[in-house]
């Protein structure tokens, strides 16, 4: 299968983007979480059934199609935002994983965010997700196996 790769101006990246925005939005609204968290799960493995750490291109490429999504679609939280990137990541072929966190420090209200991480670091929720201790990890790809030479 191709790599899918996505330019500027494509319409149908917006499209996607937007469309699963809509999704998981209706989703996350309608459903229990843990059905939703499955149905994303399952959908990045078919998209991606081997997932690599991909380059940095690709995760500009995923962010920018966040941001023009976000721009159409005004009110997208964090949460659809962060698994709709994992799936835009898996079609990207890029392994990726989504923290669910809660405010790390006392000195203001309580507060959860959710963000998206890639080999390269945060690729979308970067601004707040140093302030959040991460409490669950959504992450559809098996850590690579390091070979172990112990005899």
């Amino acid at each position: 299968m191709r790599r899918a790769h996505w330019h500027d101006g494509d319409p149908g990246a917006l499209l996607e983007v937007a469309g699963l925005l809509v999704v998981l939005r209706l989703a996350l609204r309608l459903l229990p979480f843990r059905v939703v968290h499955r149905a994303v799960i399952a959908s990045a493995r078919r998209r991606a059934p081997s997932a690599g750490e991909g380059r940095l291109e690709d995760d500009q490429a995923i962010t920018r199609a966040m941001l023009r999504g976000v721009r159409l679609l005004r009110g997208s939280r964090c949460l659809p935002q962060a698994l709709a990137g994992l799936l835009l990541a898996a079609r990207h072929r890029v392994r990726s994983q989504v923290y669910i966190g809660v405010q790390a420090d006392n000195t203001e209200p309580f507060g959860a965010h959710a963000w998206l991480e890639t080999a390269r670091g945060v690729v979308i929720g970067r601004a707040e997700a140093e302030r959040f201790a991460p409490l669950l990890t959504i992450a559809p790809f098996p850590p690579k196996q390091r070979s172990s030479d112990c005899r």
